[in-house]
C-alpha cells in the first residue's frame, strides 16, 4: 500500500532481478505499462546510449557484495526521452535469509540536475570573468578576511593569490589622504556601498594608488562579507600630478614673464622718454624745415614704441591675470578728440585727412582709458594699413538704442576676406601693406571690448577700405549715491563674457568689475580683494581656460563671496550658487534679465 501511494517510482524484482511489480508512479515516470514491465530486467528497458556503463557496473558489484546500492543514472523513457533518476535499492530476504528479490525506489531528479548544471555554469562563467577581468576583485567573509582574490588583484599587490586568502584587507591597504577607514567600515556594517581612494602596499615595499568600491553582503541584517572592485588609478594620479606641476610651472613662467616684461618696460621707457623729450625740444627749437620734420618723426616713433610696449604688457597681463574695468562719465566728443590728438602726436599723418563725426548725444559712462586704448589701436591700424598717402580716415561716434557705436573707416586696400577673423588671433597680421607690427593690437582690442561688454569687428567699408567697429553698452547715469555694489568679479573666457559684462554695465549695478579667465587668477583675486559678488561663467568646452565652478574645491582661505553661476548647458547644476541662468538661455541671450533676477535673489532687492 505504501509503495502504491508514494510519488516516487517503486520496482520489486525477483532474485534474478526480473520485474515482478511496479507502482503507478514508476509507470508514469518510465512510460511503460505494468504488463510491459513484468518479467523484464530494468536495465534492458531503461538504459540507453547515454547511460554511463561504469555506473551500471558499480550497481551490479554493490548488489553482489551487499544487496544494496544508491546511484544516480541516466535512463530513457519508452518514447526515448532521457531522464535522470536517483535509485535506492535494497535486498529482500526470505525466512531462510536467502535473497528473495529486490525493491528499488526511483526518484526523477532531471530538473534538479538541470538547475545544478545551470548554477555550475553561472558559477564557472562568473569565476572566468573574475579571473580574466583587468580590475582587481576581492571577496571577504564574515570575519572580513579574504576568501577569494582574482589574479589582477594579486598582480597589483605582488603577492600570490593563495598568500592573500586569509589575510585582512587592511594588511595591504593604506588610506589615501583625507580618507577615514573607520568611517568606511561603519558604512559597510550599515549595508552601504562605499567608494574611496587608497594605496595598496605591495610585497616589494612599493605602493599603488587605487580606487576601491565595496558592496556589502548582508544576511539577516548583519554583514556577512563584501565584494570589492579595485581599480588601478596610478596613471590618473600621476597625470594629475604632472598637470599640477605643469600648471605651477606655467603660473611661475607667467609670473616670470610678467616680471621680465615689467623690467624691460621700465628699462625701455627711460631711454624712450629721453628720446621723446629731446625730440620735443628739437621740434620747439628748430625752424620749420627738413630738420624739424626729422625731429617730429623721431618724437612720433618714440611715442609709437611706448604704445607698443603698453600693448604688449596689457596682452601679457590678460593672458596670465585679469582685466579691470572702471566706468566714469564723459562725452563722445572728448573721447574722439583724445584719440585724434594721440594719432597726431604718434603718427606722421602727412597728407592723410583725419576727420571726426560725432552725433549729438548726452554724457556717456564708460572706461575712458580702455576705450581710448581700443580706438587708438583701431585708428593706428587704419593709418598704417589703410589710409595711405593722401587718404582719408574717419572716426565716428553715435548712440544707437542701448549701444555706443564707434567706427574707424579708411580708404585703403582693405583686409583680405580670409583674414577678417584671423587677424583677431594673437601675433597674426596682414603683410599686404608692408607695415611693421607684432599682431597684438586687434586681439587686445577685442579682449578689452568684450570685458567692457562690447565687441570689435572688421568689415569692408562701403566705398572700399576697412571699417572697424567698436560697440559698447550704454550705461545709465548714476542716481543718488551711484551704483549699489562697489565691485564684482567675473570669471569666464574672454571670448564669451561680453553678454554678461554688457548686462552688468546696462544694469547700473556697479561701476567697477574685474574679469579673469583662469581659476588661479580668480582665487588670487578673491584672496587679495573684497568683492560684493562673484559671477562665474561656466565653460561650454574643455578647451576654455575657465574651470566649472564647485565651491567644494575652494579652500577656506579663498572662500568665494556670494556667488552667481551662469549655467552653460540646459539643466546644468550650479553647486553652491545663489542663482543659475535658466536652462532655456544657455547662450546668455537674456543675460541682462538673468543678472537682475540673480541679484534680486541674492541680495533681496529688486531693480
Amino acid at each position: 500500500m505504501v509503495a502504491s501511494l508514494t510519488s516516487n517510482g517503486v520496482l520489486i524484482t525477483d532474485s534474478d532481478e526480473r520485474i515482478e511489480w511496479a507502482n503507478e508512479s514508476f509507470v508514469r515516470i518510465s512510460g511503460y505499462r505494468l504488463d510491459e514491465l513484468l518479467g523484464r530486467h530494468p536495465g534492458e528497458l531503461l538504459q540507453g546510449p547515454g547511460t554511463d556503463p561504469t555506473v551500471v557496473d558499480r550497481i551490479r558489484a554493490s548488489l553482489r557484495a551487499t544487496g544494496t546500492f544508491s546511484e544516480t543514472l541516466l535512463n530513457y523513457r519508452k518514447d526515448g526521452t532521457p531522464y535522470w533518476v536517483a535509485i535506492d535499492a535494497h535486498v529482500i530476504r526470505d525466512d531462510g535469509e536467502d535473497v528473495g528479490g529486490y525493491v528499488a525506489v526511483h526518484r526523477d531528479v532531471t530538473q534538479e540536475r538541470a538547475q545544478r548544471a545551470a548554477l555550475a555554469a553561472e558559477r564557472d562563467f562568473a569565476r572566468a570573468v573574475m579571473e580574466t577581468v583587468a580590475q582587481g576583485l576581492t571577496v571577504t567573509g564574515p570575519d572580513l578576511r579574504f576568501t577569494y582574490v582574482n589574479p589582477a588583484y594579486a598582480a597589483m599587490t605582488g603577492y600570490r593569490a593563495e598568500e592573500l586568502v586569509g589575510m585582512h584587507p587592511h594588511d595591504v591597504t593604506l588610506p589615501a589622504a583625507g580618507v577615514d577607514l573607520d568611517a568606511v567600515r561603519a558604512d559597510r556594517r550599515a549595508g552601504r556601498t562605499t567608494s574611496y581612494r587608497a594605496r595598496l602596499r605591495r610585497s616589494d615595499g612599493g605602493e599603488l594608488d587605487v580606487l576601491i568600491t565595496g558592496v556589502p553582503v548582508m544576511r539577516d541584517g548583519r554583514l556577512a562579507g563584501s565584494i570589492s572592485v579595485v581599480t588601478d588609478i596610478s596613471a590618473e594620479v600621476e597625470q594629475q600630478r604632472l598637470l599640477r606641476a605643469a600648471h605651477e610651472a606655467s603660473v611661475k613662467a607667467s609670473k616670470s614673464r610678467s616680471a621680465f616684461l615689467a623690467r624691460i618696460s621700465h628699462e625701455l621707457r627711460s631711454p624712450l622718454n629721453a628720446i621723446i623729450g629731446y625730440a620735443e625740444m628739437l621740434v620747439d627749437a628748430l625752424p620749420a624745415d627738413a630738420d624739424r620734420r626729422a625731429a617730429e618723426r623721431i618724437e612720433r616713433a618714440g611715442r609709437s614704441m611706448v604704445s607698443l610696449i603698453d600693448d604688449m604688457l596689457e596682452l601679457s597681463r590678460s593672458e596670465g591675470g585679469f582685466f579691470e574695468v572702471r566706468l566714469d562719465p564723459t562725452s563722445l566728443r572728448s573721447v574722439t578728440a583724445q584719440v585724434v590728438e594721440a594719432m597726431r602726436g604718434s603718427h606722421d599723418l602727412g597728407a592723410i585727412t583725419l576727420a571726426t563725426e560725432v552725433a549729438p548725444a548726452p554724457p556717456v559712462v564708460l572706461d575712458r582709458q580702455r576705450t581710448h586704448q581700443v580706438l587708438a589701436n583701431l585708428a593706428s591700424n587704419a593709418i598704417k594699413y589703410g589710409a595711405g598717402e593722401g587718404g582719408r580716415l574717419a572716426l565716428r561716434a553715435r548712440i544707437d538704442g542701448d549701444t555706443l557705436v564707434f567706427e574707424v573707416e579708411d580708404e585703403g586696400p582693405g583686409v583680405p576676406a580670409d583674414l577678417l577673423d584671423k587677424v583677431f588671433e594673437s601675433y597674426t597680421r596682414s603683410d599686404a601693406s608692408g607695415a611693421i607690427g607684432f599682431g597684438i593690437g586687434l586681439p587686445l582690442s577685442r579682449q578689452l571690448a568684450r570685458v567692457m561688454g562690447g565687441d570689435v569687428t572688421l568689415s569692408a567699408a562701403p566705398g572700399g577700405g576697412t571699417l572697424a567697429t567698436l560697440t559698447l553698452p550704454v550705461v545709465p547715469q548714476p542716481e543718488g549715491d551711484g551704483a549699489r555694489l562697489d565691485s564684482l568679479l567675473v570669471v569666464g573666457d574672454y571670448d564669451r563674457v561680453a553678454p554678461l559684462t554688457g548686462a552688468i554695465a546696462r544694469s547700473g549695478l556697479t561701476r567697477r568689475w574685474y574679469v579673469a579667465e583662469e581659476r588661479a587668477s580668480a582665487e588670487r583675486l578673491v584672496g587679495q580683494r573684497r568683492f560684493d559678488a562673484l559671477i562665474w561663467l561656466n565653460p561650454t568646452a574643455a578647451s576654455e581656460p575657465t574651470a566649472r565652478f564647485d565651491p567644494r574645491d575652494w579652500t577656506t582661505a579663498t572662500a568665494p563671496p556670494p556667488t552667481i553661476v551662469v549655467a552653460a548647458e540646459p539643466g546644468e547644476p550650479a553647486a553652491g550658487a545663489t542663482w543659475a541662468a535658466p536652462a532655456d538661455a544657455p547662450t546668455l541671450s537674456d543675460a541682462h534679465d538673468a543678472l537682475l533676477h540673480a541679484i534680486a535673489d541674492a541680495w533681496g532687492t529688486r531693480g
